[in-house]
């Protein structure tokens, strides 16, 4: 009898403890133990790749998305540096009217853009759309600027040469595109790639030059290219690091090209008294190549 209530006594107390410890572990953890993946978005052996936390609270979705949710806005201010270059050198014929007509032309290759202009900088704002949680459309606005150089270019005749000082280098663009979000890295590295297309509106060049000769010398204003609106397009990869869900640092380098910027072939002497003003065929550009490499401040809302 004494054995049987002492086996009795330890089922009851059993019973009492396994029942303590499970409503413990309910009200204290706002389930029991067996829902540990759940209450942690699917337990590190479930459908997320990445148990990182997110700035935002929660998980990286990185199976299935960015942490970038659909339909969020986003504003975007960057700057940064272009280099450009001219995809064709046309040739550049000076006459001068002493003498026969054609006698002792300068001709040169037209410079290089960095031979004619310091390296551009840019400063832009753009504003951006997410379709879903990896494709984002965005409206883009620049403004580029270059302080002009000096060239100087000599002719057949050792004693006949051209200086020019070039004015500034400016243009506005304006840009439509769109864009792609790859899957974090490290948590708050957002990889991406996208494309845009649009027009860029370039100011008129004008140089101030000055023609020499062992007799003569004149300095005069003259356009070398005309003002213009082209078309544009390009592509683009970088990556955002997420400070928050809110905020990010973005690096982007992109390669633009921008259609041919038109020469200011004109005779420049129609109206000059002196000989050396010359009848000059300013050589083209070709499409220009322009590779932007900037650093932005990126706010979702």
């Amino acid at each position: 009898m004494k054995l049987k209530s002492l086996f009795g006594s330890l089922v009851l107390l059993a019973t009492v403890a396994s029942q303590s410890l499970t409503a413990y572990g309910t009200d204290s953890y706002g389930g029991d133990y067996g829902n540990y993946g759940d209450n942690f978005g699917g337990g590190y052996a479930g459908d997320c790749c990445n148990p990182c936390e997110a700035p935002c609270g929660g998980n990286w979705d990185c199976c299935d998305g960015t942490a970038y949710d659909a339909g969020k806005w986003s504003v975007s201010i960057n700057g940064g540096v272009t280099p450009m270059w001219f995809e064709r050198r046309g040739r550049t014929q000076e006459f001068t009217r002493n003498g026969p007509f054609f006698l002792q032309p300068i001709g040169h290759k037209l410079s290089r853009f960095n031979d004619l202009f310091d390296l551009p900088w840019n400063v832009g704002i753009e504003l951006g759309y997410m379709l879903c949680d990896r494709v984002e459309t965005f409206v883009d606005f620049d403004y580029t600027s270059a302080q002009g150089k000096r060239r100087t270019h000599g002719g057949s005749d050792e004693d006949l040469f051209t200086r020019h000082r070039f004015n500034h280098y400016r243009a506005y663009d304006f840009y439509l595109g769109s864009r792609y979000y790859l899957c974090p890295v490290f948590c708050s590295f957002t990889p991406f790639f996208g494309a845009k297309v649009g027009l860029v509106a370039r100011n008129k060049i004008r140089t101030r030059t000055r023609r020499e000769d062992s007799l003569l010398s004149e300095s005069g204003s003259f356009t070398r290219f005309k003002s213009d609106t082209t078309i544009s397009g390009g592509v683009h990869l970088g990556v955002n690091y997420d400070f928050s869900c809110n905020i990010a640092v973005t690096l982007k380098a992109e390669a633009v090209w921008t259609g041919d910027w038109r020469p200011a072939t004109a005779n420049e002497g129609e109206n000059a008294v002196s000989t050396l003003t010359p009848l000059v065929f300013y050589g083209k550009t070709g499409p220009i190549l322009s590779v932007p490499v900037t650093l932005g401040l990126r706010y979702t809302f």
